[in-house]
């Protein structure tokens, strides 16, 4: 194996290790919900409401949760999720802990964070939700860290963690959910073999004392059903301690190191920095356009234009231009714009788009039928009939020309909540439309106008009837660029029957960059 994929390797699991080793602090309710969920007050100004409540012997979560009758009835629809939270534990603990182990000195940092030890949720009748069982994941990795300091690439690894989290559940819980009923006996002997496994025999007696039994039941109640469509599922996972977005990709992203050798460009891009050759190469191939008119006038040459136009009453300007012809003319996979808020960065991934769906659309149109571009794959991991994830379906399809992959694109920012803006703009219908509302761009407009329309794409999908209830149903509507999957996939179950026109117009983009998006577009 290469040295600098090696190097790669040792970045990537050491990225890996920081985000594994990574909890956020216990919770604690905000000031303005404890007022209010304390408050004599007659009538609540709240359209919700975080409630934190310690589960005691003297009432069930059932009863504690309809007890509060000024709660049920100014704010009576709660959220779909109740979490349980147990046990309460100095951050510092842990980090003094791996310090002795590994470096036999404390550390300098006086963090006095606390954090949950174990978390889980529930129903409205306070029954255990199965597989939802957490412990913490810094306390977890410490007692890993500290058991098998030499073997932490292969036992600090999501599949052990969860496969413990399996072993804890099945001691506790029953196979039957109606029998597994929370209450404050359980929660303290779960504490209790918490503190045995994981704490006893790697923390000293003096830092003990930082570790602690409490509870908090944690919910939200809404005034309305529209409240709780606008914010159920936006609503902070409490009790879902693990929250290391990209553990699994990293894990995924070092067994392909393992095992592939062609990840050049990945391989760059991660050991960039890694030594002063590479710096000096990079800065040496620096170039200054303003010190360079040939190459300026080579790079905006019309032959390296893109071979699309996003639909705009305006072309992109010098330097826009620019970018786009060096990102067609480039021979690796990564591409990095940089630039302050509004200099027009998502104009220019507009165009980029636009280029990649005409290039797909040449190697698409090659194919007579749309169905002879595809394969038909069987899944190889599920737990279901053949293999597959679902037993209806149990297979996928992919492309057999794998060239057309080559045209998807991965956009990535620090910032992410501006990446997640750009993603759900570039389907948007009514900002398309208003790109193309001048008289000069009145032709392409009437080309994007969904009404007018003389293609149909029928599709079958999951609906709600006016009861709330779902129904599959065959619906079929004027498409643009696959305009039905793509409001689909963003408003999912959506009732279409009073729906002339979707606010959306074509499948281009999706908002990946956070878990609760996920769940719109991933089985």
């Amino acid at each position: 194996m290469k040295t600098k994929q090696l190097k790669a390797m040792e970045i990537i699991e050491f990225w890996r290790l920081i985000e594994f080793l990574n909890q956020k602090a216990f919770p604690i309710q905000n000031m303005e919900d404890r007022k209010v969920q304390l408050s004599k007050m007659e009538e609540l100004n709240q359209n919700k409401l975080t409630i934190f409540e310690e589960v005691t012997d003297q009432q069930t979560i059932k009863e504690k949760i309809k007890d509060n009758e000024k709660l049920n009835e100014q704010l009576p629809i709660t959220s779909s999720d109740f979490h349980i939270v147990v046990g309460r534990m100095q951050r510092k603990i842990i980090i003094d802990t791996l310090y002795q182990e590994f470096k036999d000195r404390e550390t300098v940092e006086n963090n006095t964070e606390n954090i949950a030890m174990l978390a889980m949720k529930v129903n409205s009748e306070g029954q255990y939700i199965k597989e939802s069982l957490r412990v913490s994941p810094l306390l977890w990795g410490m007692t890993v860290c500290c058991q098998y300091p030499n073997k932490l690439k292969t036992k600090l690894k999501l599949e052990e963690y969860y496969k413990t989290m399996a072993t804890i559940e099945a001691h506790f819980f029953s196979v039957n959910e109606a029998e597994n009923k929370i209450t404050v006996k359980l929660l303290n002997r779960l504490f209790n073999y918490i503190v045995k496994l994981f704490v006893d025999d790697y923390v000293s007696i003096e830092q003990k004392n930082g570790v602690t039994y409490y509870n908090n039941l944690i919910y939200t109640r809404f005034k309305n059903q529209k409240e709780f469509d606008k914010y159920n599922d936006t609503l902070e996972n409490h009790s879902e301690l693990m929250i290391s977005f990209f553990q699994s990709d990293f894990e995924l992203v070092l067994n392909k190191l393992k095992t592939t050798n062609n990840q050049d460009d990945f391989v760059d891009y991660v050991t960039a920095l890694h030594d002063d050759r590479n710096r000096n190469e990079l800065e040496n191939n620096r170039k200054d356009i303003r010190q360079n008119d040939d190459l300026l006038t080579s790079m905006l040459d019309p032959l390296n234009s893109p071979k699309g136009k996003w639909p705009s009453k305006h072309s992109p300007v010098l330097m826009q231009q620019l970018a786009i012809n060096a990102y067609l003319q480039q021979e690796g996979k990564i591409f990095s714009v940089n630039g302050p808020p509004g200099t027009g960065k998502t104009t220019l991934l507009k165009e980029l788009i636009a280029h990649n769906v005409v290039e797909r659309a040449a190697i698409l149109a090659e194919y007579k039928n749309a169905d002879d571009a595809f394969n038909t794959i069987s899944f190889k991991d599920g737990s279901k009939k053949y293999r597959g994830y679902d037993n209806e379906f149990n297979h996928f399809y992919g492309l057999k020309n794998d060239k057309i992959n080559d045209f998807n694109l991965l956009v990535a920012s620090s910032n992410n909540a501006a990446v997640e803006n750009i993603t759900k703009e570039l389907p948007d219908y009514a900002s398309l439309m208003d790109g193309i509302d001048s008289k000069e761009t009145s032709e392409i407009k009437e080309l994007f106008n969904q009404r007018k329309q003389e293609t149909e794409l029928s599709f079958r999908v999951r609906i709600c009837d006016k009861y709330n209830k779902m129904k599959i149903e065959s619906v079929k509507r004027k498409d643009i660029y696959f305009t039905l999957l793509a409001h689909l996939l963003k408003y999912n179950n959506d009732n279409l029957e009073n729906k002339e026109t979707l606010s959306e117009w074509g499948l281009i983009s999706a908002p990946l960059g956070k878990r609760a998006n996920l769940s719109n577009y991933f089985y």
